[in-house]
């Protein structure tokens, strides 16, 4: 863990690169996912944190202000619906969904 703390203060992250320099000993251990940028959607991971302090983001822009309330009818049918915000739902984005609630269902 320290050489994790000390890598993370000594090395200059830019989004959509590597965590780590190729020649570091953790290289091959702790890494990011490619393809992703600043302009993802957040990630499941986020959702999924244990942290009971992880603050509600939109999906898409990762925004805290504005967000929309649930629809029942999509907590109804999804076991998970993120969040979205009143802007992204104006530029017609909508919450994002997965997992079908199946039980019940004919």
């Amino acid at each position: 863990e320290l050489q994790w703390q000390t890598a993370l203060q000594n090395n200059l992250y830019t989004c959509g690169g590597p965590i780590l320099p190729e020649d570091h000993q953790l290289y091959n251990i702790l890494f990011v996912r490619k393809h992703i940028s600043c302009n993802s959607p957040i990630e499941t991971n986020y959702y999924f944190c244990e942290h009971g302090d992880r603050i509600q983001l939109c999906y898409w822009c990762k925004t805290e202000d504005g967000l929309s309330d649930l629809p029942k009818s999509l907590t109804n049918q999804y076991k998970i619906v993120y969040t979205c915000c009143n802007i992204c739902k104006e530029l017609e984005k909508d919450h994002f969904t997965c997992l079908d609630i199946k039980v019940g269902k004919n």
